[in-house]
């Protein structure tokens, strides 16, 4: 088995990946399809899918090895027609006994038993490796508390699962938390042929529905406003399309400044950090952080304060915009304390800061009397624009506009800038740090498709255990978005993709006089299609026999 790259005469332009294997026919070998991958324009597009191409190979020969089902809604939705022919049916005779989800556990189910994450309990039973696999597929569906997962893998997916079943699983996955994270790292990196140029790290909160505190559990600031709650810190790291590599939970009252490096020493064992870009957010650098990254050989890139510099740097980063007659997108670079400052000015982002200050300037403007004078009494909620405000020092509740600063922030319209002890080029350094964005949309993909808070454990063990399910179902979900994109050439959320998913069902019919059970699927609609498509599953509407 192999791949192999085709190219058409009449479209030169257009790549098409394929897997490949030769099959002996008599005394002929010929070639045979096994999977094509998709279609690529660019050289960023046919290296994606050369990625997801050797992936998916060696899972296919994976596949091919011996191995023991692992998971059996009630003989339901792994039951297959055994050969499509004309079935004699009496319509009057059959009756719906259940109705229940094909889509989430034919795809993600699939996927899930690709990715080894079927691997985690070594028990020979697989008992332990069967409810977490139940437990994950039923939060990527609808996520719920586990008492609430037992009744709707009930209902929707045809498995009996009682809770006490789960929260000994839950007991027991806590030890299995390394190998867990393992997997995950492992299919990231599988998926992208072990090579990732940037990791992205940040950190949130996530809260409890509880005041009790603990040495995990404690008050701390809370990201999501939920300040009388006990929390923890959660952190994360994932590459620049959001795949994850790790994560790693700390106390509610840990500083998000003091994550970094515990996280980093972690990262260096389990993970090569040479000739990658490390981004995060600017809170996350301090000065004793950098140092340790520098001797440690990690590249960082941080949003440089540009404004706080001394007199003779601003003038020279000032030059990207005054010395750019034609209002172009450029770049420069500076020596700044024996390291790399890029800066860079944007007419675009130029446009936004100048939109942005005046609408400021106008809110201020509705608040300002005929004296010129503005109570600040009635600027509690806008505290946006009270940099633009020169303070009375006789009156401590009066200010007025300060048309000063207004002029000097407007000759920083469009510029921005980075420090960096990474040698990637200029543009490479700004975009991946652009891409930070894609890490904060992970936590809103955790947060509110996902829902992994509020959690509703206590025992540290269990509110592991929590995060680790949630851990599998977002590296599942970031696996499908990926592969979808690259083998459609278009983005699609996680949460359409559900969607699409829970739309597929089927029904589990009976004949009242000879007992005989039918399944009846659902219609696919041609995106469902596509994401059968993605896991080589031949999806049919066809009425079969079990």
């Amino acid at each position: 088995m192999f791949i192999r790259k085709k190219r058409s005469p009449n479209t030169p332009n257009r790549v098409s990946i394929q897997i490949v294997e030769s099959v002996r026919k008599a005394d002929k070998i010929s070639q045979t399809i096994v999977k094509h991958i998709g279609i690529g324009e660019t050289e960023k597009e046919i290296q994606e899918l050369w990625s997801l191409a050797e992936s998916i190979k060696k899972s296919l020969i994976e596949s091919r090895q011996p191995s023991l089902p692992l998971f059996d809604p009630q003989e339901l939705c792994e039951s297959k027609p055994i050969e499509e022919e004309a079935l004699n049916v009496n319509l009057k005779n059959l009756r719906e006994e259940q109705r229940y989800n094909e889509g989430i556990i034919e795809v993600f189910g699939k996927l899930y038993d690709e990715l080894g994450f079927n691997k985690i309990f070594k028990d020979k039973s697989n008992v332990n490796n069967s409810i977490l696999k139940s437990c994950v597929l039923a939060r990527l569906a609808n996520p719920s508390s586990k008492l609430r997962t037992s009744s709707l893998l009930e209902d929707d997916f045809a498995i009996s699962l009682p809770v006490q079943k789960i929260y000994r699983m839950m007991t027991r996955l806590g030890k299995q938390s390394d190998t867990l994270q393992s997997l995950v790292k492992s299919a990231t990196l599988n998926l992208v042929n072990n090579k990732v140029n940037v990791l992205l790290y940040d950190v949130t909160t996530l809260y409890f529905e509880s005041f009790r505190d603990d040495e995990l559990r404690d008050f701390g600031f809370s990201k999501d406003c939920k300040f009388k709650e006990v929390q923890v810190v959660l952190s994360l790291v994932t590459t620049e399309h959001g795949l994850p590599i790790q994560y790693q939970v700390f106390p509610g009252n840990t500083q998000e400044i003091k994550t970094l490096m515990p996280f980093i020493e972690k990262l260096k064992k389990d993970f090569t950090v040479e000739n990658i870009d490390f981004a995060a957010d600017r809170g996350m650098f301090s000065q004793e952080n950098i140092k340790k990254l520098e001797e440690a050989n990690i590249q960082y890139v941080v949003a440089a304060k540009l404004k706080n510099m001394s007199k003779d740097i601003k003038e020279e980063i000032l030059k990207v915009k005054n010395e750019n007659p034609k209002d172009e997108y450029k770049t420069i670079e500076i020596t700044y304390k024996d390291k790399r400052l890029i800066v860079a000015y944007s007419p675009t982002r130029a446009k936004k800061d100048k939109q942005d200050r005046e609408r400021l300037v106008k809110r201020l403007a509705k608040f300002t009397s005929k004296d010129g004078n503005i109570d600040l009494k009635k600027l509690v909620n806008n505290q946006g624009t009270k940099k633009y405000l020169k303070f009375n020092k006789e009156n401590s509740n009066s200010a007025t506009i300060n048309s000063e600063k207004i002029e000097l922030d407007s000759k920083w319209d469009g510029i921005f800038g980075y420090i960096t002890n990474s040698q990637s080029s200029a543009d490479k350094i700004i975009e991946r740090y652009k891409n930070l964005w894609v890490i904060e949309d992970s936590f809103r993909i955790n947060k509110h498709d996902l829902k992994i808070r509020p959690i509703f454990h206590f025992k540290q063990n269990r509110i592991k255990a929590h995060l680790d399910i949630c851990f599998l179902t977002y590296a599942l979900a970031r696996q499908m978005m990926y592969r979808y994109r690259v083998q459609f050439t278009e983005s699609l959320s996680f949460d359409v993709i559900r969607n699409e998913l829970l739309a597929v069902q089927a029904s589990l019919l009976v004949d009242i006089k000879n007992k005989d059970k039918y399944i009846m699927p659902s219609k696919a609609s041609p995106i469902a299609k596509k994401l059968y498509k993605i896991m080589g599953i031949k999806k049919s509407s066809t009425p079969y026999k079990i």
